[in-house]
């Protein structure tokens, strides 16, 4: 399935058909992703900005708690796999942008991989199966976006549709993981976030990421109901003064 998405050549809606398999139903599985108006009869088609994104969460968050399909063993040699797919895919000279090259595929994809955060989150989240260190949670749940919500180079040619919805589903995971989590280890995972959004900031130039994407991306962040828990480290303040620096006008560094 996955190297049929890398060579177009299965259908976006069999990644429904997988979460099917395993239980999963929701509305917005039938949701028809980034479009317009329909070839024959101009009919407006479903585009990105009607995702259910509420309704998207909530039923996640309710079969995550009911299923009993997937172990988190079961679930790690699963997103190992898909990790491993996003890794080589990305060292692929031909693709440039994950979101460009499977444009065709991400509105349907990125709620597999949610599926899978969700899934990873709840069953690694209980005071018997959450780990002492919480980077072994963190890092495949990181690995399994990252490809997705940070650009390899420039978002120049990634829509910015596209772009946005891939940060709206990982926020939404996001919130999720922290909801799970005890209140002392909620600033850990704050760390995390803040580190990866402020260092796409400093490496990265107006040419290369649009500043109404920066925007937009660190107005969804405010959003989240974690950062009053969020005690930050020195190396979060040092990205504090390093943004400044690149001369980058984020309201976060003043919460």
């Amino acid at each position: 399935m996955l190297q049929g998405m890398h060579q177009s050549t299965v259908a976006p809606t069999l990644w429904n058909s997988i979460l099917h398999t395993f239980g999963f139903y929701t509305k917005s599985l039938s949701f028809g992703g980034l479009a317009s108006r329909g070839p024959k009869n101009g009919a407006l088609v479903s585009t990105l900005a009607d995702f259910d994104y509420t309704t998207f969460d909530l039923d996640l968050r309710e079969y995550t708690h009911r299923q009993t399909i997937l172990s988190s063993h079961e679930l790690y040699d699963l997103m190992a796999i898909v990790i491993e797919f996003h890794r080589a895919s990305a060292a692929d000279q031909a693709i440039t942008e994950f979101l460009d090259h499977f444009k065709l595929y991400a509105s349907k994809y990125l709620q597999f991989v949610s599926f899978l955060s969700y899934c990873w989150i709840c069953t690694n989240s209980t005071v018997s199966t959450c780990p002492d260190d919480l980077s072994v949670l963190w890092k495949p749940y990181f690995d399994l976006w990252s490809s997705w919500i940070l650009p390899k180079k420039t978002t120049r040619f990634i829509a910015s549709e596209h772009l946005h919805f891939a940060w709206e589903l990982y926020l939404k995971s996001f919130q999720y993981l922290v909801d799970c989590m005890p209140h002392s280890r909620v600033s850990f995972f704050c760390s995390q976030l803040w580190q990866l959004f402020l260092n796409m900031i400093v490496q990265s130039t107006p040419e290369t990421i649009d500043q109404k994407d920066v925007a937009v991306i660190e107005e969804k962040m405010r959003q989240l109901k974690c950062w009053s828990d969020f005690d930050p480290n020195i190396s979060d303040i040092e990205l504090m003064y390093e943004v400044c620096f690149v001369g980058t006008a984020l309201k976060m560094v003043c919460f």
